[in-house]
């Protein structure tokens, strides 16, 4: 029988449960969830970012502002623009995993098909359950597509 390892950790004390709970208090707002999505894909100003989820500037700035307070996102000065990036892997990890639970995405995966195969420039995974796909355009979303996931599909 095959035993998975895992870390086991205490229960975390007042502070860091606080910490904890402010943490998901600023991912448990809609706008919010979708900025952090948007931003894992790319690097955005405030005009930008207004114009992808059709909010106001105002409203983006005020989210934003929330986002870094809770330190998931981070931003960059550039001429008279502020650019917002997520703050690192750890939060694109945490949005990643959620998804995967709530969607259970991987079970129902039917069938694949490799666009460009000469060079495996794009991988579409089609999923029947939700009647979307997963695009895999980065070489590291690729690695782990043709890896793991993919020999397990019957």
């Amino acid at each position: 029988m095959n035993q998975t390892n895992k870390t086991i950790f205490s229960v975390p004390n007042s502070s860091e449960l606080e910490q904890l709970t402010e943490l998901h208090k600023a991912m448990g707002d809609y706008t919010r969830m979708k900025i952090l999505w948007h931003l894992m894909k790319q690097e955005y100003c405030v005009s930008e970012l207004a114009k992808k989820i059709e909010v106001t500037e105002s409203a983006i700035s005020h989210q934003l502002h929330e986002l870094r307070i809770a330190r998931l996102v981070r931003s960059r000065k550039e001429g008279k623009k502020v650019f917002y990036s997520i703050q690192d892997e750890h939060i694109q990890w945490i949005l990643e995993e959620t998804y995967a639970h709530i969607s259970e995405r991987y079970p129902y995966l039917i069938r694949y098909s490799i666009t460009a195969p000469s060079t495996i420039s794009r991988i579409v995974i089609f999923l029947e359950c939700e009647k979307s796909s997963i695009i895999a355009d980065n070489p590291f979303e690729r690695y782990m597509l043709l890896t793991f996931l993919l020999p397990g599909i019957r």
